[in-house]
């Protein structure tokens, strides 16, 4: 499968369109630690790409719902 990482504009806002067709997003969890495992990253689905770079924690996203890992994905 070939990577369709989109990565979320700089300038956000404005407004989104109720229209149905997930995304799965990169989203920073706020987390920082000096040990691992922190997962400065998880993945979430969102409605659509509007809704997901509307949410400023989230870095870009990829076509469809989430169904696996962060890690599991290379």
């Amino acid at each position: 499968m070939d990577n369709q990482y989109q990565e979320c504009p700089k300038e956000r806002g404005g407004f989104c369109i109720e229209l149905y067709d997930p995304v799965c997003a990169v989203r920073d969890t706020g987390i920082r630690c000096i040990k691992a495992p922190c997962p400065a990253t998880e993945r979430v689905t969102f409605a659509n790409s509007c809704k997901a770079c509307g949410d400023v924690k989230v870095y870009g996203y990829e076509p469809g719902a989430c169904i696996y890992p962060l890690d599991d994905k290379k």
